[in-house]
């Protein structure tokens, strides 16, 4: 009798105890989750540099202002994830969802009501409010994909038929057609790079055999299973909502200000949004999936802090979250383990080539998901400004309308490229087996389109600032869909599958530091030069290109550590060249 792999025994053991009670009400408030959630991101991400020019009439250190307050948001979201991931282990997730939707709507209106003469303490406190909102509905999103799929609801049949309950039959081709579209998608669950996002796969691990390393990563996506498809529904949805809050929450001001001046108008348009959070909020608590063995208030709230080191054995979905939780990085592990575990992805980093590019893609998806949701807009709002298109006298009248709607505009065809390329390139990966040549591709579209846009003078009356936005959108989703993929069929390799947590976090990682160093300089250099972020953006891509080529030739080698690459690093004529100009100093000089 032959002895049953863990992979399938934890299958096994999944079927046997799978949800029966996921209803398509609860499906259809999942959707809605991942629609709204990232559309109130947009919007916020997107108006910040009004909100500082309209409602506070600063025009000095905008982009400093920006970027400062994008880069505390993304710290503090890097401390909260994993006490909510805790959290979620006793209460579940539909009531933090209804909680994160809360906070965002009282920060909004928080924005709305208090926020009226300076940036630092008053638009910082209700951005860090919005942080830890945010953080919660777009992490808790990974468990209930997960929750979707551990139920036994058929994603298939309920598109299968229409809203009268009759049977749609589409044919085998037809059917064959959607299936594969959908599994193209399958990596775009992190479009926006808002969502920190799990895409884990229960296929069987592949051993290394006599394949090399580009082989190997490619040989996975024969193995995929049907799970994807779900997880592509989950970008489509987050697409979709990127795409309404800039045709629709950014166009707010423009239609409030026919009435009333900027400021009152931006303000106005928070406490809509702000309220529309807060009833969206309440119609998810009230149709998303409810787990019964979930409880909200307990005896003791200590043991909700204890979940940061003691997972409890007793979830249902104990093995599912924990997995989840290795690929966002966030195990509840201790401190001590959780920093190992980083420095154990770096190691093997250095180790294979495959793996550095993958974190180094990771690293320009977030960099230009930044470029794109916030300085675009800031772009567009400092042309205006900077122009004299835009008033700054007392009206009646919103002063500059046109700054809003080619802001939003730029914006929505950016995101609206993202969706309709992620099953292209979802096509692409499966048709060519170097992932480096497609990373050659995006790369380059994206160095051209930074490139572009910083010679555009007057974005108003240019054509091609719209083709530079699509290339911005359609190189983010080619960078995000690309890495991703690399590493997840990186981490199914038998050689990396244990470790799969730590190259996560590495990833992860990666991501954060692109969003906080875009965040920051690119807000500095956007004052000096309104292309600065641009520029930064260039000077990214054109790194990566030198990146791209040295590990081009490097060779996976599990003896190699970091004193043997600095090593080898000295020992070239740049090494040598830094190696001369270092002083060391000498035991007299002690």
């Amino acid at each position: 009798m032959s002895e049953e792999s863990p992979i399938a025994a934890r299958n096994a053991a999944r079927s046997s105890r799978k949800i029966d009670n996921y209803t398509s009400l609860n499906f259809v408030a999942f959707l809605s989750a991942c629609f709204v959630n990232i559309s109130f991101a947009v919007f916020l991400t997107s108006t910040q540099t009004y909100f500082i020019t309209d409602v506070l009439g600063i025009g000095q250190n905008v982009g400093a202002y920006v970027g400062s307050l994008g880069f505390f948001d993304e710290l503090l979201a890097i401390i909260v994830v994993p006490f909510i991931g805790a959290l979620c282990d006793r209460i579940g997730s539909r009531p933090i969802e209804f909680g994160g939707l809360l906070i965002v709507g009282a920060s909004f209106m928080g924005y709305a009501v208090f926020v009226n003469e300076t940036v630092y303490p008053g638009m910082l406190f209700w951005r860090l409010v919005f942080s830890v909102g945010s953080a919660s509905i777009m992490s808790i999103i990974t468990v209930m994909l997960i929750e979707l799929n551990n139920s036994d609801f058929k994603v298939s049949e309920f598109f299968s038929q229409n809203f009268f309950g009759k049977s749609i039959q589409l044919d085998a081709e037809t059917q064959s057609t959607l299936d594969d579209t959908l599994s193209q998608a399958a990596e775009s669950l992190e479009a926006t790079g808002e969502t920190r996002a799990y895409t884990g796969t229960n296929s069987d691990i592949i051993d290394e055999g006599e394949l090399n390393d580009v082989q190997q990563v490619n040989e996975v996506n024969k193995s995929k299973g049907g799970e994807g498809k779900r997880v592509s529904l989950v970008g489509i949805a987050s697409g979709l909502g990127a795409i309404f809050s800039v045709s629709v929450f950014l166009r707010m001001p423009v239609w409030f200000g026919t009435r009333n001046p900027a400021g009152v108008a931006l303000k106005k348009s928070y406490l809509v949004v702000g309220i529309i959070a807060i009833l969206v909020a309440v119609l998810l608590f009230f149709s998303l999936y409810k787990d019964d063995k979930k409880k909200i208030f307990k005896d003791d709230i200590d043991e909700l802090f204890d979940d940061l080191n003691i997972h409890d054995a007793d979830s249902d979905l104990d093995d599912d979250v924990e997995e989840a939780e290795l690929f966002l990085g966030t195990s509840h592990s201790s401190h001590k383990s959780y920093l190992e575990s980083i420095k154990y992805g770096f190691q093997l980093s250095v180790q294979n080539p495959m793996i550095l590019l993958a974190f180094l893609g990771g690293f320009m998806a977030r960099c230009l998901t930044i470029t794109v949701t916030v300085f675009i807009p800031f772009y567009i709002n400092h042309y205006f400004y900077k122009s004299g298109k835009c008033s700054t006298e007392s009206t009646d009248k919103v002063h500059c309308p046109d700054s809003y709607i080619l802001a939003s505009i730029l914006t929505g065809i950016s995101n609206m490229a993202a969706l309709i390329f992620a099953p292209i390139f979802g096509v692409l990966i499966d048709k060519f087996n170097n992932h480096a040549h497609l990373l050659l591709i995006v790369n380059t579209l994206s160095l051209l389109s930074a490139v572009g846009v910083t010679f555009i003078k007057t974005p108003d009356s240019s054509a091609l600032i719209f083709l530079f936005a699509t290339m911005l959108g359609v190189s983010q989703i080619g960078f995000i869909i690309i890495s991703m993929t690399m590493l997840s069929n990186i981490s199914s390799n038998q050689e990396y599958y244990k470790n799969k947590g730590s190259l996560v976090g590495v990833y992860s990682l990666f991501g954060c530091v692109g969003v906080l160093i875009v965040n920051k300089f690119g807000g500095w250099f956007g004052d000096w030069f309104m292309h600065g972020p641009f520029i930064l953006l260039a000077l990214f891509n054109v790194l990566f290109f030198i990146a791209l080529f040295a590990l081009k030739g490097v060779k996976k080698n599990e003896s190699r550590d970091f004193q043997s690459v600095l090593q080898s690093f000295t020992g070239t004529r740049v090494g040598r060249m830094f190696s001369n100009n270092r002083h060391v100093p000498n035991s007299d000089e002690f």
